[in-house]
């Protein structure tokens, strides 16, 4: 017989990867399904309270080894009956999961706790929206729906217009990856006070993209726990998968705890750091996007106390961001290699010097856009802005990169800003020398790379993002500028831009009148 936990889940773990040597990588790519590795799975189920009689749902469940670790904790807390509903499409993944099936069951034998399994090679969204569509679970007893849910779901796309995005339209819900569409479905099958652990990409906590998930799910669902892996790499080392993930837990109820715990690790087996934090921090009750600040430790609630000092908003100092107008495959013919007569700049990421915008740059990217009539609304006046690069990476040492554009060292009436570069402008023109350069020095200070880093999932920083950021007000901007205009060396400019934050004339100014 087993001891409780351990062996079943290093057991099935011995299944997974068996399994996963078996798999296609391409394949295992295409499908966007990358199994949970056993400490992963018992962490997950660990989460799960439990009760007496547990119906637990499975979507997406590889070889089961998220059923195996959360049978393993019901049983070892003392449930006596637990019904495992298992979703799987690949036939690849069945015989393994069949015999995790063998395994539990016997198990669960030894002990004296009835167990059942079904397993549907069927589509989950497919078959969560029939079983709505024939009211069974809208009208049914507590029988027919979930008391748990336990999720690690695929990781892919849905194409717009494919039957996928169709049906979870109809389920109340629009969005652009296949995993949140699981999530969702998933707590719509679950009972009153049902339970949800899921792992996932970080992306959907913040960010326009995933704003009508957040709603969709905290309309029906109330997070209490989440946890971050530091690195993108340890989680699914095994499968080479560069991804930030996040494990959640949430239960079937509208109504919010006074906190939530936020814990984080640097690897699954690593031990983690905790904080206890008030829900209306996590996610603000007045905020319309709905965005999870995550702060998992003492030192980021240092960054969100110094920020919160800050309640000036973009918009409140006259200031707008856009993205770049050129989309450089859709202006293939107006392109040039290098600055021609009716040309004008056309400035990429890549144009980002150490300390300036350097252009022309030598390197595989058109240094120039022809000045045409046809170009006319793809350019904007010669003036200076502050850029930022749209695309980071969590490995670099700026999630925010920002460079001062100076139009006056180009000698030409308009310039282009490509599609990967945001520009911030006051009312479609240039900003002042000193504003501009307090906005860099502000942009790039390791307070707003730590502040940034705690609330953004994804590698885009997009517009929105920058318009969402707390600012000090625009005469402290100008002061920074000034400040920071003699040194390039990045600790005094830290040093200046913590001092600018903490002085007692930027909280004067900003408790005059906010943005």
């Amino acid at each position: 017989m087993y001891s409780l936990e351990n062996n079943l889940v290093q057991d099935v773990d011995w299944i997974r990867k068996a399994t996963n040597a078996l798999l296609d990588p391409e394949r295992k790519s295409s499908l966007g399904q990358f199994m949970t590795p056993g400490a992963i799975s018992r962490y997950m189920a660990g989460l799960l309270s439990v009760q007496e009689h547990v119906r637990l749902l499975d979507a997406g469940a590889g070889v089961g080894s998220l059923s195996a670790a959360a049978v393993a904790s019901f049983v070892n807390r003392g449930a006596r009956t637990i019904h495992v509903v298992a979703y799987e499409l690949d036939p690849v993944l069945i015989d393994g999961l069949q015999k995790t099936v063998e395994l539990c069951s016997r198990f669960c034998d030894g002990v004296g706790v009835r167990f059942q399994f079904e397993l549907r090679n069927t589509d989950f969204i497919e078959d969560c929206k029939d079983i709505l569509g024939a009211a069974r679970f809208l009208t049914g007893t507590e029988d027919e729906l979930f008391t748990h849910a336990i999720l690690n779901p695929p990781y892919k796309k849905i194409p717009a217009g494919s039957p996928t995005r169709k049906r979870l339209a109809e389920l109340g819900l629009e969005t652009s990856n296949i995993y949140t569409g699981f999530v969702a479905a998933s707590c719509v099958l679950l009972s009153p006070h049902g339970e949800l652990v899921a792992i996932t990409p970080r992306s959907f906590c913040n960010g326009p993209y995933f704003r009508a998930f957040r709603k969709f799910f905290l309309d029906r669902m109330t997070i209490d726990h989440l946890h971050v892996y530091e690195s993108r790499r340890h989680a699914f080392q095994e499968d080479e998968v560069l991804q930030e993930n996040v494990i959640f837990h949430a239960a079937k109820s509208t109504e919010r705890p006074d906190s939530v715990l936020i814990s984080s690790s640097a690897s699954p087996e690593s031990a983690p750091t905790s904080l206890m934090v008030s829900y209306s921090t996590f996610i603000r009750p007045d905020d319309p996007d709905y965005i999870f600040h995550i702060v998992p430790d003492g030192g980021a609630q240092n960054v969100v106390s110094a920020m919160s000092q800050l309640t000036w908003s973009l918009k409140g100092l006259g200031l707008s961001v856009s993205t770049g107008r050129v989309v450089d495959f859709r202006a293939t013919n107006y392109l040039r290699s290098n600055p021609e007569t009716g040309t004008v700049p056309l400035i990429y990421p890549t144009h980002f010097g150490t300390e300036e915008v350097e252009w022309p740059k030598a390197g595989k990217k058109p240094n120039a856009i022809v000045d045409a009539e046809e170009t006319e609304f793809l350019l904007i006046p010669n003036e200076r802005y502050v850029l930022t690069k749209r695309f980071t990476s969590k490995e670099e040492k700026r999630r925010i990169v920002a460079r001062v554009y100076e139009g006056s060292r180009f000698p030409f009436k308009r310039v282009g800003f490509e599609n990967h570069v945001n520009y911030i402008h006051d009312h479609g023109c240039g900003l002042s020398v000193n504003l501009a350069r307090g906005l860099a020095a502000y942009f790039n200070s390791s307070l707003i790379d730590s502040y940034f880093r705690l609330f953004s999932g994804h590698t885009q920083v997009n517009a929105s993002d920058i318009e969402k950021l707390p600012y000090p007000s625009r005469q402290q901007l100008e002061h920074l500028g000034q400040l920071t205009a003699a040194t390039r060396e990045q600790a005094e400019i830290d040093q200046i831009v913590q001092q600018v934050v903490n002085s007692d004339v930027c909280r004067n100014v900003i408790a005059g009148s906010g943005g």
